[in-house]
C-alpha cells in the first residue's frame, strides 16, 4: 500500500462463504507490524460493489510517530492511539447513505461518533459527538490563542442536514465548572466548506439560543499582555487603529444568551440576558444584567458598517456598580469607593474607536 516503506509485516485475510447464496460471507483481515496492529471483521451480502455490509476496523499503535513515517503524513498526535471504526448499509437505509461510528483514544482524550452520513452531504444527514478528557491541555495544540486549564472538559454535539446549505447544531460544553449550551441553524453551503476547507466568501446565517448556568471567563483564559502600543497613545482612552468591519456584510444573525453568572475581569453579573442582530451589515445589541457588579446594567448599542465613517449608537445604564466588586480590583486599594450610577448616551460617526 505505501511502497515506499519498507516495513516487516505480517497480513492474514481469510473470506468465508457459505452453502446458501442468501448467507453473507465473513471476512476477517489481520495485521501486524512491530508497532502497529490492525483488523477488519464483519459481514458482506455479496462481493458487489454495492452489497450491504458490516465492517469494524480496529487500529493501535504504541507510537504514533512511527505511524506518520509510514503513510508521510504528519498526524497531529503523540504517544500510544486506538480506533474504531464501523460502517455498515442494508437495504432499510437511503440510497447513498451509511452508518457510521467511530471511537478513538488518544492522549487521554477520549472520543466517539456516530453518523447517518451520504457524500456529498445532502438533506438528512446526520452526526453526534462527545469528547471528553481530564484536561483542557490536553487539547491545546488543536485550539487557537492561549488558554488556561479550568480542569475536565465535556464536549456533546449533533448536527442535522436540513438541505445542503441549512443545518441544525445542538451542543453542551462543560469546561472545569463552567457551562455552555445551546441550539442554532447554521445556513451555509457545508459540503462546499469541507472541500475547500473553509467557508471563504460565503454567506453565513446563524439564529439560536445560547445559555449558562455559570461562566468564569478568568479560569479559561490568561490575563491580557501589556499593550505594547499603550505608549504611543499616551494615554488615550480609546484606540486609533482603524476598525474592520467588512465581515459584518456577510453574516445574518439572531442569537440570544443568558448567563445566571457570568464573570469576567472587568465585571461579575448575574441574570445576564442578551441579544445580537446582524442584518446586512449593521449590528445591533441589547443586553441587561439583574445583578452587576453589586448593581445592575443595560447596553444597547448598534453599528451600520454600510458607509465610513461608521454610524454608532450607544445607550449604556448602570446603578449602584460597588467599584471593590469588580474582580480585577478586587483587593485593590482605590480612591473611589461606593456605589456608582452611571446614564450615558453616545451617536458618533467613525473609522476608530477614538474618532
Amino acid at each position: 500500500i505505501f511502497p515506499e516503506s519498507k516495513v516487516p509485516a505480517r497480513l492474514s485475510l481469510s473470506l468465508v462463504g457459505a452453502k446458501d447464496a442468501a448467507d453473507p460471507f465473513f471476512v476477517s483481515i489481520e495485521g501486524r507490524t512491530a508497532f502497529l496492529e490492525m483488523s477488519v471483521s464483519g459481514k458482506l451480502k455479496s462481493l458487489d460493489a454495492s452489497s450491504d455490509f458490516n465492517l469494524t476496523s480496529r487500529i493501535s499503535t504504541q507510537d504514533v510517530s512511527k505511524l506518520s513515517e509510514l503513510v508521510h503524513t504528519d498526524i497531529p498526535i503523540t504517544g500510544p492511539v486506538w480506533i474504531e471504526v464501523g460502517l455498515s448499509r442494508d437495504a432499510s437505509l437511503e440510497e447513498g447513505f451509511l452508518n457510521s461510528t467511530v471511537k478513538v483514544n488518544a492522549e487521554q482524550i477520549i472520543a466517539e461518533g456516530a453518523g447517518y452520513l451520504s457524500w456529498p452531504l445532502r438533506k438528512g444527514a446526520r452526526m453526534t459527538l462527545h469528547l471528553e478528557t481530564a484536561s483542557l491541555g490536553n487539547l491545546r495544540r488543536w485550539l487557537p490563542g492561549e488558554w488556561l486549564d479550568p480542569g475536565r472538559v465535556s464536549v456533546d454535539a449533533a448536527i442535522e442536514m436540513l438541505s445542503p446549505n441549512e443545518q441544525n447544531l445542538n451542543f453542551s460544553l462543560q469546561l472545569g465548572n463552567n457551562d455552555l449550551a445551546g441550539s442554532a441553524q447554521m445556513t451555509f453551503d457545508l459540503p462546499r466548506a469541507i472541500k475547500t476547507r473553509g467557508i471563504g466568501e460565503q454567506k453565513i446565517g446563524l439564529v439560536g439560543a445560547f445559555s449558562s448556568t455559570r461562566l468564569n471567563l478568568m479560569e479559561i483564559f490568561p490575563a491580557p499582555k501589556p499593550d505594547e502600543k499603550a505608549a504611543e497613545r499616551e494615554g488615550a482612552l480609546f484606540s486609533s487603529e482603524p476598525l474592520v468591519l467588512d465581515w459584518l456584510a456577510r453574516l445574518n444573525v439572531d442569537l440570544s444568551f443568558q448567563a445566571s453568572e457570568l464573570i469576567t475581569r472587568k465585571f461579575k453579573s448575574e441574570n445576564l440576558s442578551t441579544v445580537i442582530n446582524i442584518v446586512d451589515g449593521v449590528l445591533k445589541a441589547d443586553s441587561d444584567s439583574g445583578q452587576f457588579s453589586g448593581g445592575s446594567f443595560s447596553l444597547d448599542f448598534g453599528i451600520d458598517s454600510r458607509a465610513k465613517p461608521y454610524k454608532t449608537d450607544v445607550h449604556f445604564v448602570i446603578d449602584g456598580l460597588v467599584v471593590n466588586q469588580i474582580p480585577a480590583l478586587q483587593g485593590a486599594k482605590l480612591p473611589l469607593q461606593g456605589d456608582v450610577d452611571l446614564d450615558i448616551e453616545i451617536s458618533s460617526r467613525g473609522d476608530s474607536l477614538k474618532e
